[in-house]
């Protein structure tokens, strides 16, 4: 074996002891190291999901909570302020409405998620530092913002401006009975200012809620408590501190129309009807008073240029022209057409005619215009002429050429006033022409049947005002025979009837052929006041529907009444059927006596015979080329007549009359208004004061 070799042995020095220190120093550092590591290891485990220590929200401490906890703790928060009602206030009135109603919501998420947002932003460094810093001095996040729901506030502020919103009243004119013209004050209206009372409205909430002011929140502090409504919901019984107050934003909306916009036409309205106005026409007056006037006037409201409004005093242009219609017919002259006698062939001129005069209704519906507004309240009404239709110069065109139609009945009976009357009436008739479409009005072609136009009494037979019916004495009494002659020969020419009334008994003389049948007569009547003014009439009209002009003439003889019809004879033909007699009635032959204070002393006659009621029908048929042109049913319903016998006054004792022996006079009776007939002075008074038929 090789020998061993000696490590050469040398004198050594003594090594010197190493300390233990460092050893110890880098295991503290690195067990310090690992127990931070640790700790902040334990530190985000157990804050995993959680919000950091130290971070809070107005006050309140969130840390440690996760984001759904603190979510409700900050709602456990705003639970006395989403109970406290928002008082809302309006000239006295108040308004009380929760947040929630109004639409006010607290949006508390951001918030939430802001403070679990702490110390999770930026690299691990820097996450570190802000726990830390967190966790040593504390972090505040921003507070919960407001949401405002607009369609639950908008409900509710509609509602509310319907309450408060209140339309202006514009100023008023009114023309009240007694000719009062009344102006009722405008009024303002008011509009609730939607927008800026929600302004205000939020405001109020973050100041009250969520700034400064009283706070909503008070960590830490239950909430109010709580208790059920009687519908079930929730609300607080004792709210820690009042509500915000919130002035109602109003607007103010002016009336259309004020006080001073209706003086001119008030002053307008009380000028015309400050007095009654006067129309004049020669020595006749007519007078419109101040009722009638206001009844005319009326307020109209017009948009003027620039947006602005007028008011006018109307008057009703219809109304007042219809009352000076009225006027004219009453003051009117009446046109005279000429009149001609047809003889032998020759037509001649009987009666040039004359013209008329009415009032001309425009000029004066514009005279009493200005009148209304004028210092005078009087109008003379403006006449205008009326020509005739037909002059004396038109004969050559009327085509008079043969006889048309005639008919006659005998009037040979009754007293000599009747015959006048009968003869007057005719004479008035005789020569009148007819034009072709115009229409015949036998009272407008014979004038007036009273005294005061020539006519003499007779006797008529009318109904009382108790529907009893009486034979009285009468003006004109006889001329209804004039009026059923005259219809006879217009009936059997075919001519149009446009008015025919019958007697109230039947007479049976308008029966005899070959013109009269049974149920086949005219009446006519008028109806005058003590002023001569026509209140009513009974009339007989035809109506000429050719191409012809018809031509009437009258003739008598002491005995017959003749009319007669002269032109171109129509081409159609007239059927009458036999009368249909029905529905009689049997007459009471009781004898009646009446006083006639204007018969002689002494005398008496008949002036009724008892006959008996029925009713009539005749029918006509106008035929031309085998066509029909007219068919109708004349129907007159008679009254049974009675016998009645008229006397004078009993003899004075000193008298010795010889009445002469009674006569019999038949009437010519016929229904008619009730009024006193005028009499011409110096003439007695009838004893009735019913007018009759005659």
């Amino acid at each position: 074996m090789p020998a061993k070799r000696r490590r050469p042995t040398t004198r050594s020095r003594p090594r010197p002891r190493r300390s233990g220190l460092p050893k110890l120093l880098a295991l503290s550092v690195l067990v310090f190291g690992l127990a931070v590591a640790a700790a902040i290891y334990t530190y985000q485990v157990s804050y995993d999901g959680r919000i950091y220590l130290g971070v809070s929200s107005m006050g309140l401490d969130l840390g440690g909570y996760t984001r759904e906890e603190a979510r409700s703790l900050l709602a456990a928060g705003f639970q006395r302020f989403a109970r406290t009602p928002i008082v809302l206030r309006y000239q006295g009135r108040e308004w009380r409405a929760l947040p929630e109603e109004l639409g006010v919501q607290i949006q508390m998420q951001d918030t939430v998620d802001a403070a679990y947002s702490v110390g999770r932003e930026g690299n691990l460094l820097q996450r570190l530092a802000t726990q830390l810093a967190t966790f040593r001095s504390g972090r505040s996040v921003g507070r919960p913002t407001i949401a405002v729901d607009p369609a639950r506030r908008s409900a509710y502020l509609a509602s509310l401006a319907r309450e408060v919103g209140q339309p202006p009243v514009d100023a008023q004119l009114f023309l009240r009975p007694g000719q009062q013209v009344v102006v009722l004050d405008a009024r303002p209206g008011r509009r609730l200012n939607v927008e800026r009372t929600s302004q205000l409205i939020d405001e109020a909430v973050r100041s009250w809620g969520l700034g400064g002011g009283t706070p909503a929140l008070t960590p830490g502090s239950p909430p109010a408590p709580e208790e059920r409504g009687a519908e079930g919901g929730v609300r607080a019984t004792s709210p820690a501190a009042p509500g915000p107050q919130v002035d109602l934003a109003v607007d103010e909306i002016p009336p259309a129309v004020g006080e001073q916009d209706l003086a001119p036409a008030a002053d307008l309205a009380r000028k015309m009807m400050g007095a009654p106005l006067a129309l004049r026409l020669g020595d006749k007056t007519w007078t419109l008073d101040q009722g009638q006037i206001q009844g005319m006037l009326s307020v109209r409201k017009e948009s003027a240029s620039g947006g602005q409004t007028r008011f006018d005093v109307v008057l009703d242009e219809a109304a007042l022209r219809n009352a000076l219609e009225d006027v004219a017919r009453e003051s009117e002259q009446r046109p005279r057409n000429a009149r001609f006698d047809y003889s032998g062939g020759q037509l001649k001129t009987i009666s040039p005619g004359a013209e008329g005069r009415r009032v001309d209704v425009g000029a004066a519906l514009a005279a009493v215009k200005a009148g209304l507004v004028g210092t005078t309240r009087v109008v003379d009404l403006p006449l205008a002429a009326v020509k005739p239709a037909i002059g004396p110069g038109d004969a050559a065109k009327l085509g008079i050429r043969e006889l048309i139609e005639q008919a006659s009945t005998s009037y040979d009976v009754g007293t000599a006033e009747r015959r006048f009357n009968v003869e007057l009436a005719a004479s008035r008739l005789h020569g009148v022409v007819v034009p072709p479409g115009e229409t015949f009005s036998f009272n407008d072609e014979v004038g007036e049947v009273s005294y005061r136009s020539g006519y003499k009494q007779g006797y008529g037979i009318t109904q009382g005002s108790d529907g009893e019916v009486l034979t009285i004495p009468s003006e004109g009494g006889g001329i209804c025979q004039v009026a059923t002659t005259l219809f006879h020969s217009v009936f059997w020419a075919g001519y149009p009837i446009v008015e025919r009334n019958w007697h109230l008994y039947w007479i049976p003389r308008y029966g005899l052929p070959p013109k009269g049948l049974k149920g086949l007569d005219a009446t006519i009547d008028q109806v005058y006041d003590k002023q001569g003014k026509l209140l009513s009439a009974v009339d007989f009209r035809f109506r000429n529907n050719t191409e012809s002009y018809v031509l009437i003439q009258a003739r008598y003889d002491k005995k017959n009444l003749t009319f007669q019809l002269y032109g171109v004879k129509p081409r159609w033909q007239v059927k009458v059927d036999p009368p249909k007699i029905e529905k009689e009635v049997k007459a009471d032959t009781t004898p009646v006596r009446q006083l006639d204070p204007t018969m002689a002393p002494g005398t008496e006659m008949m002036i009724e015979e008892a006959r008996d009621g029925f009713q009539a029908t005749i029918t006509r048929t106008v035929t031309q080329d085998g066509k029909v042109l007219e068919q109708r049913s004349f129907v007159s319903t008679y009254r049974p007549s009675r016998n009645v016998y008229v006397y004078g006054p009993r003899p004075t004792p000193t008298a010795t009359p010889s009445p002469p022996p009674a006569a019999r006079v038949t009437t010519t009776p016929g229904p008619s208004p009730q009024a006193t007939p005028a009499k011409p002075a110096g003439t007695p008074a009838p004893a009735a004061t019913a007018k009759p038929s005659r």
